[in-house]
Formats: C-alpha cells, structure tokens, sequence
C-alpha cells in the first residue's frame, strides 16, 4: 500500500501547466471505433488539489451532471469554493466532431461563459477522455 501512496504522490508532483495548443497526440484506452459519447452522461465528480488546475475558478471541487440535449450535450456543473459557497451553470459541451472512424474522445466548453457571462474572455477549455470505464472513473486532460 504504502508504494501505491509514493507513486501517486510522486506522479502528482510532477505534473506541470503547459501554455498554448492541445497536443495532437493522446494515449487513450477507447478507441474512436468503440468510445460511445453518450455513455459519459450521468453525474461526475471533480477535485482540484492543486489551485493551478482550477481554471482560475478558485473551487475546490465541482460536479458535473452530463445530460443529452437532442443531438447535443450540456452538463449541470456546480463549483465549491473554498468559502463554503457554490455556484450552478449549465453549460454547453461540444463533442468533436465524428469522423469515418468513429466518436473521437474530446470536447470543448467554456465554464467561465456559464458561471460569469458572455463578456468573459477565457478560451473555450477542451477535455480529453483518456481513461474511462463510463461507469466509475474518468480521467481527462484539459488544454
């Protein structure tokens, strides 16, 4: 038990922020061919443990509520700051677009739109699903 601590600790420790694109490259356990969109609906929790990755949100944790809209997607998302308030927006997910392959496994949104208005200008954040059983965990980046 005690490695699978150090290891954990050790790999959060050295992640970094990176400015500017998305790579163009990700290591996936879904392929195009069979990652399925609408299997991501349901409800989602996020923890921030490190205020360089709240989006300039300053929460501490957030849930999303990720519903099918027609043929589109929108997530209930509810931010915690650290002052003990919370904050709800809805805000619009769009998934890539599909291809011949299949459902690429990422999508755009812009929280600071939802949570703070139009005249925001934060650029619209995009999430990879890396690892995900659809079911009990998903691990992303964003860019």
């Amino acid at each position: 038990m005690q490695k699978s601590i150090i290891a954990l600790i050790s790999g959060l420790s050295s992640a970094a922020l990176l400015e500017g694109p998305c790579p163009t490259e990700y290591s996936y356990n879904k392929s195009v061919e069979e990652f399925d969109k609408l299997k991501m609906t349901g409800l989602w929790f996020e923890y921030v443990w490190d205020a360089g990755y709240d989006e300039h949100l300053h929460y501490k944790c957030s849930m999303w509520t990720l519903l099918k809209d027609g043929d589109n997607m929108a997530a209930f998302n509810h931010v915690q700051f650290a002052d003990g308030e919370g904050k709800f927006a809805s805000v619009d997910i769009n998934w890539a677009v599909p291809t011949e392959l299949g459902q690429p496994q990422h999508a755009s949104y812009n929280r600071h739109v939802a949570h703070f208005g139009a005249d925001e200008t934060k650029p619209d954040k995009e999430m990879h699903m890396l690892f995900t059983n659809y079911y009990n965990y998903l691990v992303g980046k964003t860019c």
